[in-house]
């Protein structure tokens, strides 16, 4: 199918959604289906996909979403192929990808409400430490990191792969075997980096 007729695709995303400097929702999809309405066909893609949601959106790694947009070629070193912006109202959740992603958006979603609580601007900052989600940081507080060049505090990073095993290993003291503490820690580790969603920074430290 010419990419010209494309008015419909689908995709999954592989990366929790992220806000541009101009406030709008970005997304990195994997597309699978794309169709023609014009044309009344559709076919499976594949390629990497960079959209743009006009607005604050929250998308989570392995959701599946419907587009009602136009792609076009996307020239650049980056993974992504295609580009594409759309509407709030013109992207559709499809559900997620399996129930492990499922629960993946739920635990998530439950660390924010639990966060929360410290109160806003602190609970945004936890929340940005703990799990590298900056969009709730305010504006005023994220270019105070950004000018003092330490904005890097706010990115996931071996720091926090060491600090997290240091705590775990700390509290599995009662363990009698060393194979034992650390098989357990590592299994803690998995789950962060999981909820994290994989970042490259935090694979690098694990490796």
């Amino acid at each position: 199918m010419p990419e010209s007729e494309v008015t419909d695709f689908a995709g999954t995303v592989v990366q929790d959604s992220s806000l541009s400097q101009e406030g709008d929702t970005v997304l990195r999809l994997a597309m699978s289906d794309a169709s023609s309405s014009r044309r009344g066909i559709a076919a499976r893609a594949r390629g990497g996909l960079l959209l743009f949601v006009s607005g604050d959106s929250r998308f989570s790694l392995g959701q599946r979403v419907l587009v009602h947009a136009r792609p076009s070629r996307l020239e650049g070193f980056g993974p992504e192929r295609w580009v594409a912006r759309a509407r709030r109202a013109e992207v559709t959740s499809l559900g997620f990808n399996g129930p492990v992603w499922a629960f993946r958006a739920e635990a998530r979603d439950w660390l924010h409400r639990t966060v929360s609580r410290v109160g806003y601007p602190a609970s945004a900052l936890l929340e940005a430490l703990l799990i590298g989600a900056r969009e709730d940081v305010p504006g005023d507080l994220y270019d105070g990191f950004l000018r003092t060049g330490s904005l890097h505090i706010l990115a996931l990073s071996g720091l926090h792969v060491t600090v997290l095993y240091g705590v775990v290993a700390g509290l599995l003291w009662f363990l009698r075997t060393r194979w034992q503490k650390f098989l357990a820690a590592t299994l803690v580790l998995l789950f962060y980096q999981f909820l994290a969603g994989f970042m490259p920074s935090l694979l690098r430290a694990r490796s």
